[in-house]
């Protein structure tokens, strides 16, 4: 048996999270993100309610019965931030890893690298655009280069 909850995200994260975990995604204590999503089930906090609104697509994940009566069900707008902030993070890690194994290593342009990458993920300009990737991989790279100059 199977419990489902409702996640409001962000369009790129709803397409990340059905890429990786399919149509109705179950969150199991088998894989990073599902541990992190049953932690973050039941929380009581409510700070940073604020970017909410951002979030118009909506993923249903399933749980276990078990992990239901183990953590609970109910997810507070922070806990869904908490979990689209996380899931964030990974899929820009993955970018960050095609970027640099694209352009620093098998020296691609950078326009026709982050085509590649929406390519291959199935990312619409709509999702995650063009523009948006091309600035989080510039600010990556000024990162980058504060850091090597400190």
């Amino acid at each position: 048996m199977e419990v489902s909850i409702n996640l409001r995200c962000k369009k790129y994260v709803a397409h990340f999270l059905r890429q990786k975990h399919g149509h109705n995604p179950l969150m199991d204590k088998e894989t990073s993100d599902g541990i992190f999503f049953l932690n973050v089930l039941n929380r009581q906090r409510k700070e940073r309610e604020l970017a909410f609104s951002s979030y118009g697509e909506k993923v249903t994940i399933h749980i276990s019965y078990r992990n239901f009566e183990r953590y609970g069900g109910e997810l507070t707008k922070t806990a869904m931030i908490d979990f689209n902030r996380y899931m964030e993070l990974r899929l820009k890690q993955v970018f960050v890893a095609h970027m640099e194994a694209l352009v620093d290593i098998a020296g691609f342009q950078q326009h026709a690298a982050i085509r590649l990458f929406q390519q291959k993920n199935g990312l619409t300009d709509e999702e995650w655009s063009f523009y948006a990737l091309k600035k989080h991989y510039q600010r990556y790279l000024e990162e980058q280069n504060t850091l090597k100059a400190a």
